[in-house]
């Protein structure tokens, strides 16, 4: 986020709350709090929505879902308000995150598709791949493997453009992690001992924490497991259950730890089993998340069935019960909340898609001659200088052209200034239609009663011979001129230079010296066409003298 325009003690907050929100909390909620209330009182979106997303961000670190739920919906109301994409991008993964762990897939579904078409309207690479991993976990949990690895891969190959960030380089060996997991489940062990070598291969470079080396030596324990390697398999086991002592984010990975934990069932290995209870009950005690305690109590009635404890069992499955009808209450709370979330982004782009487009239409005004409706000058200096530029790269031709009106001061003049408007409008109106019909070729209304045309990439035969034509279809409109000295219609001079640039000069030395070229050409004859183009390295000039006839009057 750029917060350059604010004050050096604003700037060194936003600095500080993300580093702050991951290596201590505390701190990181006291200077999300000054943030926010220096945001209120200058009644900021963008200062709100950046503080409150990462005061949830910092609720989730701690497993407070209340809390995290609370602050992250308050801050995607600031985020869309200020058009801050990327984090709004990362609210509605989070949000999806939230739903997912609560047991609602539909919600959680909804919502990362909800971040993905905003990571992708608004260029938010980084953010579409987090989305993705998450989705990927989605259809995991759901045992869609082949869907799963599809999302996986898709998110690995967004991630490979940001393998400069650390965060970008972990989650990519998450990444293969879960991917391994998934050719697992699908007997798929080569391929499972394939995203094993490129997870080592990130690992080699990274400082790794408790929480990344569970997820490794759970992932290597089924390795070995599906290869046969029993000995193997338990060492990275006891590995596994050593890290899990000191690890601090069990919301971040809570559904790995309940799937090694079937993975240890599955083993019989009953007393790892019960150590990890042990864990397990602390954690759950702190966070009070419905799903979670359902999917603990899943695994024990597992562990009582397989222990053959009737008496633990059945109570362990009454538990259950009661657990899945609080957690159905909740995910009407949660559906309704998203109803409301989806109306309230879908009134947000109607909003902008109506804002753009007077956005839009206002800067067509102010790019556009309104008399002509031509281009104006503005938009002339603009398009000028791109297509001088790319001409110059591209060593191709740059042509441009001033014409104006014969005697117009006497049409004006004889005629009143509105007749000379009409006048203007029907030069106009041919020239647009040359424009459309010719490649390469753009219009604009220079001032007065002087146009201005470029050409691009075309000889100066070509032009000349297309400058004829202008001059030829202006006489067709048989513009009654009684006020000119020379004709009884209306008729234009052109004067025109084009070469290939050869060194960066302005537009407007170029313009310069097509004015040039039609002082010239009406100091010999109105009517007529003078060209400066190059030859044999020299600039020449080719004056087009039309004779007066009787068919131009």
């Amino acid at each position: 986020m750029d917060f350059s325009g604010y004050s050096t003690e604003i700037r060194k907050l936003t600095d500080d709350i993300p580093i702050k929100a991951m290596t201590d909390s505390e701190k990181g909620k006291v200077l999300c709090d000054e943030l926010i209330e220096k945001g209120e009182k200058m009644q900021d979106a963008k200062l709100l929505g950046f503080g409150y997303y990462h005061l949830a961000n910092i609720y989730f670190v701690l497993n407070d879902y209340k809390q995290f739920s609370k602050y992250l919906q308050i801050g995607v109301e600031y985020q869309k308000e200020s058009a801050q994409w990327s984090i709004l991008a990362r609210s509605y993964n989070l949000m999806g995150i939230s739903a997912a762990d609560q047991g609602n897939i539909t919600v959680a579904l909804d919502q990362y598709l909800q971040g993905v078409k905003i990571g992708k309207t608004y260029e938010c690479e980084y953010e579409v791949a987090m989305i993705y991993n998450n989705m990927g976990q989605l259809y995991m949990r759901l045992e869609e493997f082949d869907q799963a690895i599809y999302y996986f891969s898709k998110s690995e190959q967004l991630l490979l453009k940001f393998t400069e960030n650390q965060r970008a380089r972990q989650n990519l060996i998450m990444i293969y992690i879960i991917m391994g997991e998934c050719y697992i489940q699908l007997e798929k062990t080569a391929e499972a001992e394939a995203s094993e070598g490129q997870m080592t291969k990130w690992m080699q470079e990274e400082e790794l924490d408790h929480t990344d080396w569970v997820l490794i030596y759970s992932f290597r324990a089924r390795l070995c497991h599906a290869k046969g390697m029993e000995e193997a398999c338990e060492e990275n086991v006891r590995k596994a259950m050593e890290c899990m002592d000191s690890f601090p984010i069990f919301l971040e990975i809570w559904e790995d730890v309940f799937s090694f934990g079937d993975f240890l069932l599955n083993l019989k290995k009953y007393e790892e089993v019960r150590q990890l209870f042990e864990k397990l009950e602390k954690w759950l005690e702190d966070m009070q998340v419905m799903n979670m305690k359902a999917e603990f109590l899943r695994l024990k009635i597992r562990y009582h069935k397989g222990l053959t404890r009737r008496k633990e069992y059945l109570e362990a499955c009454a538990e259950l019960y009661e657990c899945r009808e609080i957690q159905h209450k909740e995910n009407l709370v949660m559906l309704r909340r998203a109803a409301e979330l989806r109306f309230s982004l879908e009134e947000a782009e109607g909003k902008e898609e109506t804002l753009r487009k007077e956005t839009t239409l206002l800067r067509e005004k102010a790019e556009r001659d309104a008399l002509t409706e031509l281009p104006n000058r503005y938009r002339l200096k603009a398009f000028a200088e791109e297509l001088y530029e790319k001409a110059y790269r591209e060593r191709k031709n740059f042509g441009i052209e001033i014409l104006d009106v014969d005697y117009f001061k006497q049409y004006n003049d004889g005629y009143g200034h509105q007749k000379g408007d009409e006048c203007l409008k029907t030069i106009a109106k041919v020239l647009r239609q040359f424009t459309e019909k010719e490649k390469n070729v753009f219009c604009a209304r220079y001032g007065g009663d002087e146009f201005v045309i470029l050409y691009y990439g075309k000889t100066s035969e070509e032009i000349l011979h297309e400058a004829v034509i202008l001059r030829q279809e202006i006489l067709k409109q048989k513009i009654l001129h009684q006020y000119s000295p020379e004709t009884h219609v209306i008729t234009i001079s052109q004067g025109i230079h084009n070469t290939i640039p050869k060194e960066r000069k302005s537009v407007w030395d170029y313009l310069h010296s097509a004015d040039g070229a039609l002082y010239q050409a009406k100091q010999c004859e109105k009517n007529s066409v003078c060209m400066k183009y190059e030859k044999e390295d020299e600039l020449v000039d080719t004056i087009v003298l039309v004779s007066r006839r009787k068919d131009d009057i």
